[in-house]
């Protein structure tokens, strides 16, 4: 898959989920901007495998409607790609509470937990 033909269904996406994407920002491929979210950087080259980050709030709780749709963004943006993902992040959440989330559940994921 070429990066040209991923560009326009993720710019079509990430506006349904409120962003500005602009492409072609210095180095990077696409960035999108929403309100006081942290940029979302997607690099496209060669894409034979994805790497999401994510930071959820942590003053919100993992079960506030902000972080929770955090997560579906995540799990909308890997369905989208369909090549062998990572998510990688500060989710501001303890592994129990993660795995409760649903978002593991949904998409038959294993968390990995650094040492």
């Amino acid at each position: 898959m070429r990066e040209t033909d991923l560009y326009d269904p993720i710019k079509a996406f990430l506006i349904r989920q409120g962003y500005t994407v602009k492409a072609e920002v210095g180095s990077v491929d696409i960035v999108a901007l929403r309100g006081d979210d942290p940029p979302l950087i997607v690099e496209l080259k060669g894409v034979r495998a994805l790497v999401v980050s994510c930071y959820l709030t942590s003053s919100l709780g993992l079960d506030h409607p902000e972080n929770q749709a955090k997560l579906r963004t995540v799990v909308a943006v890997i369905k989208l790609f369909r090549v062998p993902w990572m998510v990688v992040g500060d989710f501001n959440a303890g592994p129990l509470e993660l795995k409760g989330s649903g978002a593991f559940r949904y998409l038959e994921a294993e968390l990995l937990l650094p040492r």
